[in-house]
């Protein structure tokens, strides 16, 4: 107990220290080259119970085939799209993704954090500030597939299809657990790890499965958007807040698919295969020899795959 308290205190006076080391500067700088008010060209703001939800909006040349949402997972931001995008826009897909407050450029509003959100009406508020009134496609990645999945239970008639990318869905059909009550005593940690490009890329290989390799741009992209005020204590009152409530998977009745790579370790394959038992009209794919970040590191698979079951739709 006393050497992991020890451990701890020096993992915390590494962070605090005076003189930022060599990954510690590379992280303030990529914060510092970013305007956190128009991180994108295509960024915009909505309001959502107290809250500015950070988005982007892209639009293909032709009339759009129909309108897809994407929400990202834990960690992660808009960013974790930028290889999805280009290729629903090729394909004639109309295409917004978003920040899950705290996460990215959205809000870091601590009291509103701790005080809860709900998180169906998040996706919905992007949504209706782009004048979506038709049906529309939820996509969600991990934590971002509970997000899609509260989203399709609370309208559902306004849900075309559901794709979820190893979704973290609990499939026993109780509210997911918050954080710990010691959790705020973790804030100096947290703020040391995500103010840290190697500490970043170290956290991305914790989700990556053996001859995965995470490259440099991708560390960046995620260091980028850990940075600006308040990380650690917005993340801890966010994980603090009333759990999500309770799904139930058989009212969402939409065509659903369900992508999945068969060495996911964070959100393992059994998941999938309950949620596919569970879904009414659903279809399981799985990605042979691929882990839980599929979609950023291997593409050109996973695209496909997506624009197939896309064209299917009615």
């Amino acid at each position: 107990m006393k050497a992991t308290l020890l451990a701890l205190l020096a993992l915390l006076l590494a962070g605090c220290a005076s003189t930022p080391s060599p990954y510690q500067q590379r992280a303030i700088d990529l914060g510092n080259a970013v305007n956190r008010a128009q991180p994108f060209p295509e960024s915009s703001f909505v309001e959502s119970q107290g809250l500015q939800v950070h988005y982007r909006h892209w639009t293909p040349t032709d009339v759009p085939k129909g309108q897809i949402l994407l929400m990202h997972g834990f960690g992660s931001s808009t960013f974790t799209f930028r290889f999805l995008v280009p290729a629903l826009l090729e394909a004639g897909w109309e295409v917004a993704a978003t920040d899950v407050p705290p996460f990215g450029f959205s809000d870091r509003d601590v009291d509103k954090l701790r005080q809860g959100v709900d998180r169906a009406k998040l996706p919905w508020a992007v949504a209706d500030a782009l004048g979506w009134n038709g049906q529309v496609v939820l996509l969600g990645h991990s934590m971002g597939g509970l997000y899609a999945s509260l989203s399709a239970q609370a309208q559902p008639e306004r849900v075309r299809a559901l794709i979820l990318m190893a979704g973290a869905v609990p499939t026993n059909g109780k509210p997911g657990g918050g954080a710990p009550f010691f959790a705020g005593l973790l804030v100096p940690f947290i703020d040391a790890q995500v103010r840290d490009w190697k500490a970043v890329k170290g956290l991305l290989e914790g989700f990556a499965v053996k001859g995965e390799v995470i490259p440099d741009e991708m560390v960046d992209g995620y260091t980028t958007a850990f940075q600006g005020p308040r990380p650690g204590d917005a993340l801890v009152a966010w994980s603090s807040a009333p759990p999500a409530p309770a799904l139930d998977l058989k009212k969402l009745t939409m065509p659903t698919l369900l992508l999945w790579g068969e060495k996911d370790q964070i959100v393992p394959l059994d998941t999938g295969k309950k949620l596919q038992a569970r879904l009414p009209d659903s279809q399981l794919v799985v990605l042979p020899g691929l882990g839980h970040l599929f979609h950023e590191l291997n593409s050109d698979v996973v695209n496909p795959v997506l624009l197939g079951f896309l064209s299917s739709l009615p």
